[in-house]
């Protein structure tokens, strides 16, 4: 994945993969990141939203970047972020996913 463009917030770079893709279509998950946090990052986002960080099991993780349900067609990811040493990837209809130096990952439904 190759970013279009980039956007700082709470210490925090995003970069965006889609040449449309804006900071408002991140809602309000960079609100809930911090980089001096000493949580990781799903915690972190299991603070800050109402619902919770509740992983949703049977997703795969292409080599190009797009999330894979078994029967759906991939999705693509709009933007992602750095945090200590993960990732936060956030996609397009509303999935986030949190991906751990070793390659292993959660994805939860955050709209």
């Amino acid at each position: 994945m190759k970013p279009t463009h980039k956007w700082a917030h709470n210490g925090i770079k995003w970069e965006f993969f889609h040449p449309r893709a804006r900071p408002d279509m991140l809602g309000h998950i960079p609100s809930w990141l911090s980089s001096t946090s000493p949580l990781p990052a799903a915690q972190q986002l299991d603070a800050g939203y109402m619902s919770g960080w509740l992983p949703f099991k049977g997703f795969t993780l292409l080599e190009d970047g797009k999330l894979k349900y078994p029967g759906d067609p991939p999705i693509v990811c709009w933007a992602s972020a750095k945090i200590g040493n993960e990732e936060v990837r956030v996609y397009e209809h509303d999935w986030v996913l949190v991906l751990a130096e070793d390659g292993s990952f959660e994805a939860c439904r955050m709209n």
